[in-house]
């Protein structure tokens, strides 16, 4: 049980320093009156949220690894999404 809980959180914990690039960009954007691109960056979670029920959870120990993978994923896409709008 606890290896299982292990491998899980070692691929969310990526997620955290995701997340605070995020938040940083969203920062940066909002300063410069921009809104649209931080207001749109959590429908990017929750859509690869639902695609990683799809892709990863059929061939993952238990659903909550595959649904770990695509959170991680989704804190790169994010940071990807905003770092168009930071050009």
């Amino acid at each position: 049980m606890s290896a299982s809980f292990s491998r899980a959180f070692n691929s969310t914990f990526p997620f955290l320093l995701f997340i605070s690039i995020v938040s940083f960009q969203s920062g940066i954007l909002n300063s410069f009156g921009k809104f649209a691109g931080p207001a749109a960056a959590p429908v990017i979670l929750n859509l690869t949220m639902i695609v990683a029920v799809f892709a990863f959870v059929p061939f993952g120990e238990t659903p909550a690894h595959g649904i770990s993978w695509g959170v991680t994923i989704a804190g790169l896409l994010e940071i990807l999404w905003l770092h168009f709008f930071l050009r």
